[in-house]
């Protein structure tokens, strides 16, 4: 079967972890990730990143010498993102381009104070359009039903204001000279990734289940001769379910990484064993679950994966090579 969408492999795969849940003191590099000690020089004392519930990755892309920049999600403040930007040292008006994995805040709030930093006019911005529909968590309490309105996340023409230019992709899209996929809506296969329960959107007047979150999607790159590395915010599609829609629309099996939010913890503790088992069929170079894994999630992978599994954190730099 021939492969349905055209990826580039690239010969170098650079990611940054910008805002996360956890910082962590490492002291020297392990295998493919270097802390931000080992990589950055401080402007005066000790590195004093910050962390806060959300995510937010900085992509390079490199190929035939030519670097692409892409800002996978955006933490949920403006504050975090930039303050992290700064003290690392990275330069966000390189950036070419804006990928947001779902519509919630911890993934969005940010994206304002990114177009305004990268500083340009029609920075192409690929979501969905599900994205911008109120959003809430549906509970029960004894005999009372209680809505948790989250909090919302930027509108269209703000974005546009701010000089982004949304771009919906609600299929497989490539996007930094063809070095970059975002997935699009992914399949839900798996009997057991059963998205986000009680999650409900705010449609014609009314809250109504929206327990798919169909807007959660991947971002993918190629690294030649070493395999898929998939990127995930918060896998409510499944991250098994995000790992196999990735293989299948590049034909690759080869699996160099995953890395991101897997949204293991509270009631989808139950998912664990089977997401570790189906994970382990592609037998994946490295796994690093961040965010809203979950500690036992985290817990459990680490012994299942052993040296396979990477520990992730605010300020580390992950490089892939050909």
């Amino acid at each position: 079967m021939d492969k349905l969408i055209d990826l580039r492999p690239i010969d170098r795969l650079e990611i940054v972890i910008l805002v996360d849940n956890t910082v962590c003191t490492k002291d020297a590099t392990e295998d493919i990730v270097t802390p931000a000690s080992g990589w950055v020089k401080p402007k005066e004392g000790e590195l004093d990143l910050r962390s806060g519930h959300g995510l937010a990755l900085l992509v390079k892309t490199e190929l035939d010498d030519k670097t692409h920049q892409v800002l996978y999600d955006t933490g949920p403040s403006d504050e975090l993102l930039l303050y992290n930007a700064e003290v690392l040292g990275l330069d966000l008006t390189e950036t070419d381009a804006i990928a947001i994995s779902h519509g919630h805040w911890d993934h969005m709030g940010g994206l304002l104070g990114a177009l305004r930093a990268i500083g340009k006019s029609e920075v192409p911005v690929y979501l969905h359009n599900e994205m911008f529909r109120k959003r809430g968590i549906k509970s029960k309490i004894l005999f009372w039903t209680r809505i948790r309105e989250l909090d919302p996340v930027p509108a269209k023409k703000d974005i546009e204001r701010f000089g982004g230019e949304p771009t919906h992709s609600p299929n497989p899209t490539l996007l930094a000279n063809q070095t970059l996929m975002v997935g699009g809506e992914i399949p839900r296969i798996t009997s057991y990734e059963k998205g986000f329960p009680g999650h409900v959107a705010y449609m014609d007047g009314e809250w109504v289940p929206d327990q798919d979150v169909i807007d959660d999607s991947c971002l993918v790159a190629h690294v030649r001769d070493k395999g898929l590395v998939v990127m995930a915010g918060c896998s409510h599609a499944g991250i098994a379910n995000i790992t196999r829609h990735a293989s299948n629309m590049i034909q690759q099996k080869d699996i160099l990484n995953i890395i991101g939010g897997f949204h293991l913890s509270g009631k989808n503790e139950v998912r664990i064993e089977p997401t570790i088992n189906d994970l382990q069929k592609y037998s994946p170079h490295y796994i690093t679950p961040i965010h809203c894994t979950g500690s036992k999630a985290q817990h459990m992978m680490r012994k299942s994966f052993g040296d396979r599994y990477i520990k992730g954190c605010v300020g580390d730099r992950f490089v892939f090579e050909a």
